[in-house]
């Protein structure tokens, strides 16, 4: 007798689980703030029943409950697949009822309105740095609008640029690499253009550069400069290609021939300028060699402030007059006796010091009057304008000018 009542039990159980109408669901969607999850529930046990799976009714209001529920601050996130659920509602509802009924009535505004809050959804989860959500949103944004476009749904654009750099943009931002670089590379067959997509190209190169893809490298480097000719990143790049792996002597030619070509190019002068001043105060060849080299600095750090005066610029002339200064200083030390020879030397050593610390006080005071109007240093900044503050003190002290000595040797205790 006690299992005949159970399994009676279970039947009835099981017969007021399926005891939801499509009636009783419509009537939880009254007003304009009816509960979603009440919703859900219903149309979920209505659908649940086997004889209702072919309503074509039933697929349109789960659409409709589905999109409001994945859109409620406090429920979406138990149904994050909600709007993708409510658009495949969408697509059985039509299957199901050949002369679109419901859908007419409703002028496709439900599938226009998952498209667009699948797209504002992933801008939300991007920018909230949750960056697996943002791409699965941007995924379903290009599903939903591929299906409208083919089914003459909206008129949505094959190539739906944003939707596509936002997809690639989060999955680089997911550290998914290749897949970004799927996204992207849509858009670049596409020759798409415009400020926003710059980054794009820039990061194309990088990735070509890293997968040692020597052709796609190539052409994206390419194409970048094609559309952006005036962003001198390509020509960095293009510098960057030439240059390496060559020997510091292969390296300064290169230099010069790419200048002699194009001398007005600010960023290649000012990296030529790099390369020699590090070449000179810190490699291990020989003195004589790079003593060869101290000459063609100084002019092309002339050349490179002809070109465009910089605080950057100014200062590495002025850290190079002061080295070459002392240098001349300490060899006019070095030569002992009182012959005519060496107290000749002595003086133009000496002469020749005195016309480097001369002329590196404009070029020291340029990075001095930039960085002290500044209304804040960052770090960089900082070391920068305490390199001219140590430089002119340093030259005051040599001249014996006491004030503008005290005046630079304060700056620094202000600044420390």
């Amino acid at each position: 007798m006690k299992k005949i009542i159970v399994l009676l039990c279970l039947v009835l159980a099981s017969t007021l689980s399926f005891a939801q109408t499509l009636d009783d669901v419509k009537a939880m969607m009254n007003g304009a703030d009816w509960d979603p999850a009440q919703a859900k529930d219903a149309i979920d046990k209505y659908l649940s029943n086997p004889k209702n799976t072919k309503d074509a009714n039933g697929y349109y209001y789960k659409a409709i409950i589905y999109n409001k529920y994945s859109k409620d601050p406090e429920l979406k996130s138990d149904c994050p697949d909600c709007k993708l659920q409510a658009f495949e509602a969408l697509k059985k509802c039509q299957q199901l009822d050949k002369k679109n009924t419901f859908l007419l009535l409703d002028q496709n505004h439900t599938y226009l309105d998952l498209y667009n809050g699948a797209y504002q959804a992933g801008v939300d989860a991007f920018n909230d740095k949750q960056f697996a959500a943002a791409v699965t949103n941007f995924q379903y944004t290009l599903a939903f609008g591929d299906y409208m476009r083919d089914k003459d749904i909206a008129k949505i654009t094959a190539l739906d640029t944003p939707v596509v750099l936002n997809a690639g943009l989060a999955e680089q931002a997911n550290k998914n690499d290749s897949a970004a670089v799927v996204y992207y590379t849509k858009l670049a067959n596409a020759n798409v253009s415009g400020p926003q997509y710059t980054s794009m190209y820039e990061y194309l190169v990088y990735y070509y550069h890293t997968q040692k893809n020597d052709a796609a490298y190539a052409k994206a480097i390419a194409q970048g400069e094609k559309l952006y000719p005036d962003d001198t990143y390509w020509k960095a790049i293009e510098t960057a290609q030439a240059t390496d792996g060559l020997t510091k002597d292969a390296l300064f030619k290169k230099y010069d021939d790419m200048l002699q070509k194009d001398p007005t190019n600010y960023d290649l002068s000012y990296d030529y300028s790099v390369e020699l001043y590090n070449y000179v105060y810190a490699n291990p060849d020989s003195a004589a060699k790079v003593d060869s080299y101290k000459p063609r600095l100084y002019d092309q750090l002339k050349k490179t402030i002809a070109i465009k005066s910089t605080p950057e610029d100014n200062l590495m002339m002025a850290r190079y007059l002061y080295n070459s200064s002392f240098d001349k200083s300490d060899a006019a030390s070095n030569i002992k006796g009182g012959s005519p020879e060496a107290i000749k030397k002595r003086k133009e050593l000496n002469d020749g010091a005195l016309l480097d610390m001369n002329e590196c006080i404009p070029y020291a005071q340029v990075a001095y009057n930039y960085y002290t109007g500044l209304p804040s240093l960052k770090a960089a900044e900082k070391e920068n304008y305490k390199a001219s503050l140590l430089i002119l003190e340093s030259i005051y002290e040599a001249k014996k000018d006491a004030a503008k000595q005290a005046f630079y040797t304060a700056k620094i205790k202000a600044l420390n």
